[in-house]
């Protein structure tokens, strides 16, 4: 939730606030949607077929998502010994039609949207999933980045 503050360094002066001294904090953050192309691909799927409106869900997503620009906010939080890094991992999925399936029935944001479609506009949206995610295939499977950034630090 805290991409989606509407101030971040505020919201970290509240969970500060809750913390013993030397307690720790650990924020865990999506990276950019480019870094995150599980997401950003469908997306931006989704802005090709039916426009860039509709596709509008999820802004927040990736705020805070380079490492300085986290560790700064912890750091503008009065948060010391703060120190941020990337976390890399990769989503698989034996095909594009079942990493759609898969992903619309556990986000609710892929979920409203595949909800909304017609007919034509399903089948328009399967294909241009199939095409963006193409550069994903190794082998006989998906395979997606997915990038988090991992903050720690503490209270005096």
């Amino acid at each position: 939730a805290l991409m989606a503050a509407d101030d971040p360094v505020a919201t970290l002066r509240e969970l500060r606030g809750v913390l013993a001294p030397g307690g720790r904090l650990v924020t865990v953050l999506w990276a950019s949607p480019a870094e995150n192309p599980w997401f950003g691909v469908p997306r931006a799927a989704i802005a090709a077929v039916v426009g860039a409106e509709r596709a509008a869900f999820a802004r927040a997503f990736g705020r805070l998502g380079d490492p300085e620009e986290a560790a700064t906010a912890h750091r503008d939080a009065g948060l010391i010994d703060v120190a941020a890094v990337r976390l890399h991992e990769r989503r698989t999925a034996p095909d594009a039609a079942t990493y759609w399936q898969e992903l619309s029935s556990e986000n609710g944001h892929f979920r409203r949207i595949a909800a909304s479609l017609d007919v034509e506009e399903a089948a328009a949206l399967a294909a241009e999933v199939e095409a963006r995610l193409a550069p994903y295939r190794e082998g006989g499977h998906l395979s997606l980045p997915r990038t988090l950034v991992l903050v720690t630090a503490r209270v005096e």
